[in-house]
């Protein structure tokens, strides 16, 4: 089965993407295939004509995998250390480049990071430093990618209604209502939709002058002073 002319090419990491941020994208006039960083060797098997297919010019590329562990200063292991540079930033970083060859001109690269580039809290600090070096590569990406007229930009979100944040510490209800309550100014965390629309806009031609920007999409929690 030989695949379709492609457009665009989104790579997730997190659920959300897959399906929020998919399902906003092919309401657009354009079309486009969801590249699966866990499914990429599945899809090569299924699809001997892959090779080929992803030589031809594409225009959007979203990268968004990532995972989360809290350890404290002073206990961090280099297991987790290595679990979160190697998904949230090694991992991002060569995604990017495996595609960068074939990226059509004009076309534009989205990264996912994390409000956690840019605000602290305990446990976070090499998950954060994972979300904040991705950020560093995405800025100096824009700048080396202009000649092409590659933009290159980021998403910021917090906490979102995702499965990744009923996980470990963070997990719990007694930590999510205090979230809820002290942390985010609207009461409640983010919708995968409302992430997805940012997205899409950054993907459009209305972005068509906006690269090397970080997008927070966060109720204005990284801003907020935690009132207990």
């Amino acid at each position: 089965m030989d695949l379709p002319q492609p457009k665009n090419l989104l790579h997730k990491g997190q659920k959300w993407s897959s399906q929020a941020a998919t399902k906003k994208l092919l309401m657009k006039p354009w079309r486009h295939w969801a590249i699966m960083q866990s499914g990429f060797k599945l899809m090569r098997q299924k699809f001997p004509t892959l090779n080929s297919w992803l030589s031809r010019s594409s225009l959007l590329l979203v990268v968004n995998a990532g995972v989360s562990h809290q350890e404290p200063v002073g206990e961090i292991t280099e297991e987790i250390f290595d679990s979160l540079a190697n998904i949230n930033f090694k991992g991002a970083v060569f995604t990017t480049e495996k595609f960068v060859p074939i990226l059509n001109e004009g076309a534009s690269i989205i990264h996912v990071t994390s409000v956690s580039a840019f605000s602290y809290a305990t446990g976070t600090s090499i998950y954060s430093a994972s979300k904040a070096a991705l950020t560093a590569y995405s800025k100096s990406a824009s700048v080396e990618l202009s000649g092409r007229k590659i933009r290159v930009n980021t998403v910021a979100p917090a906490m979102t209604e995702t499965d990744m944040i009923f996980r470990g510490e963070m997990g719990t209800e007694e930590v999510h209502n205090f979230l809820k309550e002290k942390v985010m100014p609207f009461k409640r965390f983010g919708k995968p939709e409302e992430v997805a629309k940012l997205i899409t806009f950054l993907s459009s031609d209305e972005a068509s002058f906006i690269s090397g920007a970080e997008y927070t999409i966060d109720s204005g929690a990284s801003v907020n002073a935690v009132r207990v």
